[in-house]
């Protein structure tokens, strides 16, 4: 009898060790005899570097180097395209310091070593650099303008690269269809946020010729190697360790960060350990991002829903630089058609060059991108055709007997894009049946149109701000008058876990009330009378025919049963769509 480890729940290894506080990451390293580094990074989006002064910041007392890109010489070395790729036609990637100019707010100008780090903060603050503040590109479709700022004054238009796939005909396929949908998507740009933001520490043997680091890295061999390249020293004799990562989800894959060349250059030169820690807003200024694009999507169907044939043309943001090169984007292109019948399918993208930090692979690497188009034709078609998206998700699935499917797309490595083996009905069915979809309509407060009278949660720090939402549903209105004379405010306490709350069930909504604040008894009551004052005024404006938007911190009273129960704060008023 085997036992099955997959899925299970099992104790983790490594939580005895960290929930005794006996982890250790980067900056629980303490090296005897270690300075401390901080960097000087661009106010500027993009700016021509006319010259750089270095010298107050080297006599203050308690520095031990200042490096700028002068300094570092031939070290001071564009970092390696990590996948190039035919139709990337201009790759440009990022020196550890900046030369002539800074491209996003945020790149790295100098680099200082000193006692502690406030000696280093300060000593950066001493440099005095000279810019010509240019004009700096933000938007995708003005990038690719005539006329446009450009990014790098050799790629032409912010251009880095363009490719486009085809799979069947799709021009024929629109040619006969009934009917042709057209969406523009937006996908915002993200910022990983790890609790842990990145780090190095250095160290450098000169008797052994041996450099050891410590990385918040998700990628320690290849550093290593790179390390060893970079300083010209044999791969064994370069260490990079990789402690216990706080958070990652591929903003610390990178390869390489500034950082993780100066830090080791620095503990070479000095001959003394060196420390350096990101801070938050360094992370937001200079950390890989990711998503990133506009999508302009268009799909042809038969009477029935059914997907003939899509063509999507998209812009990729790809900030500064391209290390990672088309990777993101080209993911998106090829994970787009997911589990659907795309029989007739084109796609061409851009990868536009922007004054903002650069975009590399990043919780899901392109292919959230591409689900959230899709899902989101697939929600066009069904409200067009006035069916639920669920069964213009059947009729269009692959079928299990169609496996192997070949979806016709060349991946970001090279080879096909080929499904060997599925059943997605089944697995839709089996989602279906986990989430009660049977009667999930019917336990859900929806009008005619499909408005949804959901209750979102908000708690702000004064009453006067926390917010909830009211849809101009008949059924609510008279719930909420019910609800009005119901209530008192004995009636109300705080949740701190959505399982004990009745109305709503786990699989469908999610709250988070601080859990380091408890309210108490007196607050809770005089959040009940406001309660009971803002229920009236948003009724008598709702009999008016406003609109509102509100979010709310729900809680609940034991004597009000699966009734809604909620603390209002603050209306704005919203325009119905047609």
């Amino acid at each position: 009898m085997t036992t099955r480890m997959i899925g299970a729940r099992i104790p983790r290894n490594e939580d005895p060790r960290l929930l005794r506080g006996l982890g250790c990451f980067v900056d629980d390293v303490h090296l005897e005899g270690v300075l401390h580094a901080a960097g000087l990074r661009s106010p500027h989006g993009h700016a021509r570097i006319l010259s750089i002064d270095a010298s107050r910041a080297r006599a203050l007392p308690g520095v031990h180097l200042v490096l700028t890109a002068a300094d570092l010489g031939e070290l001071n070395q564009p970092s390696p395209l990590l996948i190039p790729h035919p139709a990337l036609t201009q790759p440009r990637t990022q020196r550890p310091l900046a030369t002539d100019r800074v491209r996003y707010m945020g790149e790295m100008v100098a680099f200082v070593v000193a006692e502690d780090r406030y000696v280093a903060e300060d000593a950066a603050e001493l440099i005095d650099v000279r810019y010509e503040p240019l004009p700096a590109v933000t938007e995708l479709e003005a990038a690719l303008a005539a006329g446009s700022p450009l990014v790098h004054a050799d790629v032409p238009a912010n251009r880095a690269g363009r490719l486009v796939q085809r799979v069947g005909d799709p021009d024929a396929a629109f040619a006969r269809s009934a009917r042709v949908l057209r969406e523009r998507l937006w996908i915002e740009r993200s910022c990983g946020c790890p609790i842990e933001t990145r780090g190095v520490v250095a160290h450098f043997d000169p008797r052994a010729g041996t450099l050891r680091a410590w990385i918040s890295t998700q990628a320690p061999l290849p550093i290593k190697n790179g390390l060893a390249r970079i300083f010209g020293l044999p791969e064994f004799q370069v260490e990079v360790i990789a402690p216990d990562i706080g958070g990652a989800f591929g903003s610390k894959i990178m390869l390489f960060y500034p950082e993780e060349i100066l830090v080791p250059c620095a503990a070479m030169r000095l001959g003394r350990p060196v420390k350096w820690i990101e801070d938050r807003v360094e992370h937001l200024q200079s950390t890989s991002q990711e998503r990133g694009q506009l999508h302009d999507v268009e799909v042809a169907i038969d009477e029935d829903g059914r997907i003939l044939g899509l063509r999507n043309r998209f812009l990729h943001d790809a900030g500064a630089y391209t290390p990672y090169g088309l990777v993101v984007p080209l993911i998106t292109s090829t994970q787009l058609p997911g589990p659907y019948r795309l029989r007739n399918y084109s796609v061409e993208f851009d990868v536009v060059y922007t004054n903002k930090v650069q975009v590399t692979p990043y919780r899901g690497a392109g292919r959230p991108h591409g689900a959230f188009v899709m899902e989101r034709v697939i929600g066009l078609i069904a409200r067009d055709l006035g069916i639920e998206p669920v069964e213009v998700r059947r009729r269009n699935l692959i079928q299990p007997d169609e496996f192997p499917w070949d979806v016709g797309l060349t991946f970001q490595d090279g080879g096909p894009t080929r499904y060997d083996s599925g059943n997605y009905p089944a697995g839709l069915d089996m989602a279906l049946s986990m989430i009660g979809y049977g009667d999930f309509r019917a336990r859900l407060p929806v009008s005619p149109r499909g408005e949804l009278g959901l209750l979102s949660t908000k708690l702000n720090e004064t009453s006067e701000k926390l917010e909830f939402m009211l849809d101009r549903l008949e059924t609510e209105h008279a719930e909420l008058e019910k609800l009005e004379r119901r209530l008192t405010p004995e009636d109300f306490r705080s949740v701190d876990d959505l399982g004990k709350l009745p109305l709503l069930e786990r699989p469908t909504v999610r709250a988070s009330i601080d859990a380091g604040t408890v309210v108490a008894s007196l607050a809770i009551r005089i959040l009940g009378r406001k309660l009971l004052e803002l229920l009236a005024v948003a009724i008598e404006h709702h009999r008016h025919e406003h609109r509102h938007r509100l979010n709310l911190l729900v809680v609940v009273g034991a004597s009000l049963g699966r009734a809604a129960s909620c603390v209002v704060v603050k209306m704005q008023r919203w325009r119905s769509p047609m």
